[in-house]
Order: structure tokens, then C-alpha cells, then sequence
């Protein structure tokens, strides 16, 4: 008897994981040389390692990283997810050099949205306490100004 499991289709950090694993495809005739083709090499392989950084940061501080990431993916032009949820990349000049970076720039925004959020809270939070003292303050004067009448009164018919 044989059983079978169903496909588990892979969440957006998965697939976006994915595109930066993916191999660059250098060609070494667009280089000429060894020099400028390895020096390339090692720019692609450094723009990975900061993926992976980025990556393990968010981990490690994102709570809903998937649903942050589409976030991020619908507002960004270069690496964005279609209707059936897969990543769609649109390359400027050389696709080799530009698509771990744009990874990472997901990433980055990930965490530019998060400090945004952050700051929207802590805005409204100031927000409510304003309000609550203006209410106070509020209060305030008109128990002093009420005071003051009732002590001018006081002082008129006495």
C-alpha cells in the first residue's frame, strides 16, 4: 500500500531563499580576463553572504517574516511575486551582478518597514499621552478658572 503526501508549496522566504542560492550564470567571455572575471565572482559571492546575514537577522527579530516579505515584495519593482505566488525578477543591465543585491534589498526593506511600524507606534503612543494630558490640563483649568470664580464671587458679596 502505498500513501502519498501531499506537495507542500514553499512559502515566500523559501522561494526567496531560493533565488539567492541561485548560481549567477558568469560568463567569462563577457570578462576577457581572469582578473576582472574572478573579481566579479567574488562581488556576487559577497552580495550572498550579506543575504544570508540580512536572512539571519530576520529570523531572528521578524515574528511574521513571510507575511512582511510579500509585504515588502508588493511595493518593490525589481523583484515582485505574481499571481500564482512565485518571484518574478526584472533585471536592469546584467542579471548576474543585480539579483542578490535585490534580494538583499528586500530584506533591507523588510527592516525599513518594521522600524516604520515601529515609529508609527511610538507616534501614537506620544499621540494618546498628549491627548490624555491636554484632557488633564484641560481639566485642570477649568477647575482653576472655576476656583477663581468662585473666589472673586465670594470676595464680591463678601
Amino acid at each position: 500500500m502505498t500513501t502519498s503526501t501531499p506537495i507542500k508549496s514553499k512559502s515566500t522566504i523559501e522561494k526567496l531563499i531560493e533565488f539567492a542560492n541561485t548560481k549567477p550564470g558568469l560568463d567569462f567571455n563577457d570578462y576577457g580576463d581572469y582578473t576582472s572575471y574572478s573579481k566579479e565572482s567574488r562581488e556576487i559571492t559577497k552580495d550572498l553572504h550579506d543575504f544570508r546575514e540580512l536572512l539571519a537577522l530576520a529570523f531572528r527579530r521578524v515574528d511574521n517574516l513571510d507575511e512582511m516579505v510579500k509585504n515588502v515584495l508588493s511595493g518593490s519593482d525589481r523583484l515582485s511575486l505574481n499571481d500564482k505566488g512565485n518571484l518574478i525578477y526584472t533585471a536592469g543591465q546584467y542579471f548576474p551582478t543585480e539579483y542578490r543585491p535585490a534580494a538583499c534589498a528586500v530584506l533591507n526593506g523588510l527592516f525599513g518597514t518594521i522600524t516604520l511600524m515601529r515609529k508609527v507606534k511610538a507616534v501614537n503612543t506620544f499621540i494618546k499621552l498628549v491627548t490624555r494630558s491636554e484632557k488633564r490640563l484641560k481639566n485642570m483649568f477649568h477647575a482653576a478658572l472655576l476656583n477663581i470664580i468662585s473666589h472673586k464671587q465670594y470676595k464680591k458679596y463678601n
